[in-house]
């Protein structure tokens, strides 16, 4: 299955900034058998090459990681993907909702976000969403449903890290 990792570090203090945890969900992402790609958008202009590769490579789900000073930047983007195609998964993880899971309450491109260290968590999501399956009851994972925030229970953490 394709997904589109969203890096944004729009007006970011660090010129080289990467995301360590989306670097190992993308990680655990590949070897699960899925394609894995990402993209990093430093300035609005770069939305562009966002929504090119969406129309080019049609993934099923587009991942975003957030602080929340780059949290406006991922709702715009989650609009435009919506607006390209609404069947497109848009979910967010990261320090922000990891933090306040109810920032999806403010997010209504996405579809859901996750909390917390969410490896095995997000690779069961995409095992779900190739199915065909409801994924709403995926650990780690956070949504609104009739203007509600749900927060499902977490995955006890990862204690040795060579799993990964």
């Amino acid at each position: 299955m394709k997904v589109l990792f969203v890096y944004t570090n729009i007006n970011g203090y660090h010129e080289d900034c990467y995301s360590f945890g989306l670097a190992s969900i993308v990680s655990v992402t590949k070897l699960a058998g899925h394609d894995a790609r990402v993209i990093i958008v430093n300035t609005k202009e770069d939305y562009e090459n966002v929504f090119k590769e969406i129309n080019e490579s049609e993934p099923l789900v587009v991942g975003f990681s957030s602080v929340s000073s780059q949290f406006n930047f991922v709702k715009e983007l989650a609009i435009g993907i919506k607006a390209i195609s609404a069947n497109i998964i848009n979910v967010c993880g990261g320090v922000l909702p990891t933090i306040k899971p109810s920032c999806i309450l403010e997010a209504k491109c996405l579809d859901a976000v996750f909390v917390g260290e969410s490896e095995k968590a997000f690779i069961e999501f995409l095992a779900k969403v190739e199915r065909g399956l409801d994924y709403k009851d995926t650990d780690n994972l956070a949504y609104e449903e009739n203007g509600k925030l749900i927060i499902n229970k977490l995955k006890p953490l990862i204690t040795n890290i060579d799993d990964l």
